[in-house]
C-alpha cells in the first residue's frame, strides 16, 4: 500500500513540474508536441541606460532522446549581450542546460519603457521552434544642461538691438518638457511668461531671442531666462551692454553739492491744528571714501507755528566709522533724546561707540559706551556702559550689560545677557542695585525647531524695561511642511515708581499677561495654516482688578498665487473675569480677514465679546457687551509710469458710547524724475461727520544740485587706439585707428568711435583701470600689455594705445553631412574653441555662425582644442586636438571636420509570391 502511495506521489509530482515548466517563463513549446520547456531565472530585468543586466535561459529535455537546437537572440537595436548567444545548444536526454546570458542596454534607450528580449531555439532537423522572452525596464534619468552661447553681448548705440542665444541639451533618457520664462528690463520678442519645448533622449536644440526695443537712457541690462524641468530649475543671466564712444557721469564740469529738501502739511483745513515740517539734507564726498553730510528738520503746530520741534544733525563718516554732532535720538536700555556728540568705530573684529548727551525736555546728562570684540568666525563679546544724571530730581544712574552671542545662521544661534546697575537718589538718600539677564536660543532643523527667548530686569533696574519679565518659546517637531508643537509667551511688570516729586520710591504692578498651549501647522510653498489652543490669563493697572482667565482657540490661514492673496483667522475665547458670576464662562468671538488680488484689497476685523483687559474691565463696569467692527477695502493703481493712486474707505464701530466713523480716503503720488519733484496728495473726510472739515495733506519733495564755483572742475580722460605700424609705441600721422573695439574702463563699458577714439568726460581725478578683454574682433591685432593698463589722472588727458600685429590662428569647421541623412543641420554659433600654451595659460574664443573663429597670440607652442560631446552620437569630430608652433607658422590655419554618423539602412529582397 505504501509503494502505490509512493508512486502516485511521484507522478503526481511528476505533472505538476511539466505543467510549470510548460507555462512558465512566457515560453512557447515545439509544435511537434517534444518535451522541451525553456524558463528564465527573471521574467524582467531593471536597468540604467548603458548598464549590463544578467538573466539565465534554463532548457530541460523530458523526452527520451538527446536533442541539438541552434539558437538566436533578437534584442533591440543598440543593445549588446557580453558573450554571442550560442548557435548550437546540445541538450541530454532528461537533463537541464543553462545559458547565463550578460546583456547591455543602450546608453541611449528612454526610459520608463519596457525593452523586450526574446530568445529562440529551433530543431534544424525539423524545423520547430521555442521562444521565451523577458522585459528590460529601463529607469527614468533627467539630465539636461543649459548655457548662453555668449553670456556677455555689446552692441553699439547706433547698431540694432542684438539677439542672444542659448542651447539646452537634453542628456537623460526621456522625453524632457521645459518651461522657459524670461525677466528682462529690455522688451523681448518672446513674452515674458515665455514658452515651453520637448526635446527627445541626446538631443538638444538652440534658442533664439530678439531684443526689441529698450528705452533711451538704458545703456545696460540683463535678461534673466529661467528653465524648469521636473523638478529641476536652472537660471542663465544674459548681459546686454549698449556701448557709445563718450561716458558723461554729470552735466556739469565742477563739483555740486546735492540738496534735497522737503515740506510736508497736515490738517491744513484745520485752523491751529495745522502740522508743518520742513525737512532738508545735503553731503559733500571727500577724498578715501569720506563724507560730511548735515540734516536739519523743524516741526510746528498751527498756523503760527506756536510749538516748534527742531532737530539738527551734522555727520563726518570715514572708511571705518563717523563722528555726529546734533540731535541723537536712541533707545538701548535707556532712552536717549537729547544734544550731543557720538563716535564709532568699527573693524572686521571690533565695534567702538561712545556718546556724550544732554537732555533735550528733562535737564539730564547721558554718557555711553559700547565695545564689542570678536572672539571666533561665530562668537561676539559685547559689553554696554551707561551713566545718567538728572539736574533737577538729584537722580543718577550707573549701569553695565555683557552679551555673549554665537550666531551661525538664522536657522541656528544663540545669546546670553547678564547686566548689573546702581541707582541713588540725593534727595532723600537712597540707593538701590539692580540686575538683568537673559538668554536666547534659536535652533532649526529639518525635523525640529526651537525658539526661546527670556529677559527679566529688576524692579529698580534703570530704562525702558524696568521691572519687567518676559519670556516667549516655540517648540515645533516637523514632518515635511506638517508641524506639530507647543509655545508659552509671558510678560509681568512690576517697577520701582518714584512719586510726583522724588522723594519716595516704591515698587507698583503695571501688568501680568500670560498664554500657553499646543500648535499645529502646514507650511508650504502657497499655503501657510496655523491652528492653536491655549490657555490665557490677563491682569493689568492693579493688582486689586479683577483677573482674566480663560480658553482660547485660534486659527489661522495664509494662501498666494501669483497676484492674489489671502489671510483669515478666527478664534474664539471662553473666559472669566474675577468672581463675578455674570462674567463666568463669557465667550467671545472673532474673526480677521484680508483679501488682495493686484491693486484691489479687504480687510475686515470683527470682535464679539471682550477680548482686551480693558474690554472685561468695561463690560463689569458697565454691563455693555463691547463688539467691534473694523472694515476697509481699498484699490491702488498705477496710472502711467509716474502716477500712483490709492483710495481707501474705511468703517469703524464700538459699542462702548463711542461715535462710529465712515472714513473715505484718497492719497496721489506723483514723480517728477526730470525736475528731481515728488508731490503727494491725501484727502479724508469722515462721512458720519459731515459738518467737519475734510483732513488735507500735502507733501512736497525736490532735489537739487548746486555747482560749487569755487573748488576745481573735472577732467577728461580720451583714449586713442591705433595700429601700430612701424612699432615704435608712438602714433605717428596716417596709422590706422582701431575701430570698434569694445573696453572696459573700471566698471564702464566703451566702443571706439570711426577714429579709433573714446572719452570719459567731467571725471574724477584718480586711477583708472583699462581693460583689454573685452577687444575679440581685431583680427591679427592686440595690445601690447594683453589684458589691462592703468592711467592717472590729475588733468585733461589724452592716452594713444597701441595695438601690435600679432601671429594669428584662425579655424573653421567643416561639416560632413552623411547620406540620406534625416538630421538637422548642426548650429555651428558660439562653439567654445579653447587655446593652451606651454605654461598652461589659457585663451579662448567663439565660433560665428559659419563655423570660423580666430585667436591673436603670441608667438609659443599651443594645444587648440573642441568640446568632442556637443551634438551626441549624431555628429563627431574626426579630431578635436591639434598642436601648433607659432615660432614656425605665421598665420596658421586648421579644419576641424565634423561627421554625422552614416545612417543604416535594411534593404530585404523582394519574393516571388509565385514561387514556392
Amino acid at each position: 500500500m505504501l509503494y502505490k502511495k509512493k508512486i502516485a506521489f511521484i507522478a503526481l509530482f511528476s505533472f505538476l513540474l511539466l505543467l510549470i515548466h510548460q507555462y512558465d517563463s512566457k515560453a512557447q513549446g515545439f509544435e511537434n508536441g517534444n518535451n522541451i520547456s525553456l524558463s528564465l531565472l527573471k521574467d524582467s530585468l531593471n536597468l540604467s541606460p548603458g548598464q549590463f543586466g544578467f538573466n539565465v535561459l534554463t532548457i530541460t529535455n523530458f523526452g527520451a532522446i538527446d536533442m541539438s537546437f541552434g539558437g538566436k537572440a533578437m534584442l533591440p537595436q543598440g543593445w549588446t549581450l557580453l558573450k554571442e548567444f550560442p548557435n548550437h545548444i546540445f541538450v541530454p536526454a532528461g537533463q537541464t542546460v543553462s545559458i547565463p546570458i550578460r546583456i547591455r542596454s543602450n546608453a541611449v534607450s528612454y526610459g520608463g519603457v519596457k525593452y523586450p528580449i526574446k530568445l529562440e531555439i529551433f530543431d534544424p532537423q525539423s524545423g520547430n521552434t521555442s521562444r521565451s522572452f523577458f522585459d528590460c525596464h529601463i529607469n527614468e534619468n533627467t539630465s539636461w544642461k543649459a548655457e548662453l552661447l555668449e553670456p556677455t553681448k555689446f552692441v553699439s548705440d547706433a547698431e540694432t538691438l542684438p539677439d542672444f542665444r542659448f542651447r539646452i541639451e537634453n542628456r537623460g533618457n526621456r522625453i524632457e518638457g521645459f518651461d522657459i520664462d524670461f525677466k528682462s528690463g529690455f522688451n523681448l520678442t518672446v513674452p515674458s511668461d515665455g514658452f515651453q519645448l520637448f526635446l527627445k533622449p541626446g538631443t538638444d536644440t538652440t534658442i533664439t531671442i530678439g531684443i526689441r526695443s529698450r528705452t533711451l537712457d538704458q545703456l545696460s541690462d540683463q535678461v534673466r531666462v529661467q528653465i524648469r524641468a521636473r523638478n529641476t530649475n536652472k537660471v542663465l543671466i544674459q548681459k546686454i551692454f549698449i556701448v557709445t564712444d563718450l561716458y558723461i557721469p554729470r552735466e556739469n564740469t565742477r563739483y555740486s553739492l546735492p540738496l534735497n529738501l522737503q515740506w510736508s502739511g497736515s490738517n491744513l483745513l484745520e485752523g491751529e491744528r495745522i502740522f508743518q515740517s520742513i525737512d532738508f539734507n545735503t553731503y559733500f564726498n571727500l577724498k578715501n571714501d569720506s563724507r560730511i553730510s548735515m540734516r536739519y528738520r523743524s516741526m510746528g503746530m498751527g498756523r503760527s507755528n506756536n510749538s516748534k520741534n527742531n532737530f539738527f544733525e551734522l555727520n563726518y563718516s570715514f572708511k571705518n566709522g563717523n563722528v555726529s554732532f546734533g540731535n541723537y535720538q536712541d533707545l538701548q536700555f535707556v532712552l536717549l533724546d537729547g544734544i550731543g556728540v557720538s563716535f564709532d568705530h568699527s573693524t572686521h573684529k571690533n565695534s567702538f561707540k561712545a556718546f556724550a548727551i544732554k537732555g533735550r525736555i528733562a535737564s539730564d546728562y547721558s554718557l555711553g559706551v559700547k565695545v564689542e570684540n570678536k572672539l571666533k568666525k561665530e562668537i561676539t563679546l559685547s559689553h554696554e556702559a551707561f551713566y545718567v544724571e538728572n539736574q533737577q530730581t538729584k537722580l543718577s544712574d550707573v549701569l553695565g550689560v555683557h552679551e555673549l552671542a554665537s550666531y551661525k545662521n538664522v536657522q541656528s544661534n544663540f545669546k546670553i545677557t547678564g547686566g548689573y546697575s546702581y541707582e541713588q537718589s540725593k534727595l532723600f538718600n537712597h540707593a538701590e542695585i539692580g540686575y538683568t539677564g537673559g538668554a536666547q536660543i534659536n535652533k532649526e532643523l529639518k525635523w525640529f525647531s526651537l525658539r526661546s527667548n527670556f529677559n527679566t530686569f529688576s524692579t529698580y533696574f534703570p530704562g525702558v524695561n524696568r521691572g519687567m519679565t518676559y519670556h516667549n518659546h516655540d517648540l515645533r517637531f516637523k514632518l515635511g511642511q506638517v508641524f506639530i508643537g507647543a509655545f508659552g509667551n509671558q510678560v509681568h511688570r512690576k517697577p520701582g515708581v518714584f512719586n510726583f516729586d522724588f522723594t519716595e520710591v516704591a515698587p507698583r504692578f503695571a501688568i501680568k499677561n500670560e498664554e500657553y498651549g499646543l500648535q499645529f501647522g502646514i507650511k508650504g510653498e502657497r499655503l501657510n495654516l496655523m491652528a492653536r489652543v491655549m490657555q490665557v490669563g490677563q491682569l493689568q493697572f492693579n493688582e486689586g482688578n479683577p483677573p482674566m482667565a480663560g480658553s482660547k482657540a485660534m486659527i489661522n490661514i495664509f494662501t498666494t498665487k501669483a497676484k492674489f492673496q489671502q489671510y483669515y483667522q478666527f478664534y474664539a475665547l471662553k473666559s472669566t473675569f474675577g468672581r463675578v458670576d455674570q462674567l463666568a464662562n463669557n465667550m467671545t468671538y472673532g474673526s480677521y480677514i484680508n483679501f488682495r488680488y493686484k491693486g484691489f484689497g479687504i480687510n475686515s476685523k470683527f470682535d464679539y465679546g471682550p477680548n482686551f483687559y480693558f474690554d472685561f474691565l468695561y463690560l463689569d463696569r458697565t454691563g455693555t457687551l463691547p463688539i467691534r467692527n473694523q472694515h476697509s477695502i481699498y484699490f491702488q493703481n498705477q496710472n502711467g509710469k509716474y502716477i500712483r493712486n490709492r483710495t481707501s474707505v474705511h468703517y469703524y464701530s464700538l459699542s462702548r458710547n463711542t461715535t462710529s466713523s465712515l472714513q473715505v480716503s484718497n492719497d496721489t503720488y506723483i514723480d517728477i524724475p526730470k525736475l528731481g519733484l515728488n508731490l503727494n496728495f491725501s484727502v479724508s473726510t469722515n462721512l458720519m461727520e459731515i459738518n467737519r472739515s475734510p483732513i488735507l495733506s500735502v507733501s512736497v519733495n525736490k532735489s537739487l544740485n548746486i555747482p560749487l564755483p569755487f573748488f576745481k572742475k573735472f577732467n577728461t580722460l580720451k583714449l586713442s587706439l591705433f595700429k601700430d605700424n612701424n612699432n615704435n609705441n608712438v602714433y605717428d600721422e596716417g596709422e590706422e585707428s582701431v575701430n570698434g573695439a569694445t573696453i572696459k574702463v573700471n566698471d564702464k563699458f566703451l566702443s571706439t568711435n570711426g577714429k579709433g577714439e573714446v572719452q570719459l568726460q567731467n571725471v574724477k581725478k584718480g586711477n583708472y583701470v583699462i581693460d583689454y578683454q573685452s577687444v575679440d574682433n581685431q583680427y591679427g591685432w592686440k595690445t601690447k600689455s594683453i589684458t589691462r593698463d592703468t592711467v592717472k589722472l590729475q588733468k585733461d588727458k589724452t592716452v594713444y594705445i597701441s595695438f601690435k600685429k600679432t601671429n594669428t590662428i584662425s579655424g573653421k569647421i567643416n561639416v560632413e553631412r552623411a547620406p540620406y541623412s534625416i538630421n538637422k543641420a548642426p548650429d555651428l554659433l558660439g562653439i567654445k574653441v579653447i587655446a593652451i600654451n606651454l605654461n598652461g595659460e589659457t585663451f579662448q574664443t567663439l565660433t560665428d555662425e559659419n563655423g570660423n573663429f580666430f585667436f591673436n597670440l603670441s608667438d609659443d607652442i599651443y594645444v587648440v582644442q573642441i568640446p568632442t560631446n556637443l551634438y551626441g552620437n549624431i555628429y563627431k569630430f574626426d579630431q578635436s586636438k591639434f598642436q601648433v608652433n607659432l615660432f614656425e607658422q605665421r598665420d596658421p590655419t586648421i579644419e576641424l571636420n565634423l561627421v554625422e554618423k552614416s545612417r543604416k539602412l535594411n534593404i530585404k529582397k523582394a519574393v516571388d509570391p509565385s514561387r514556392p
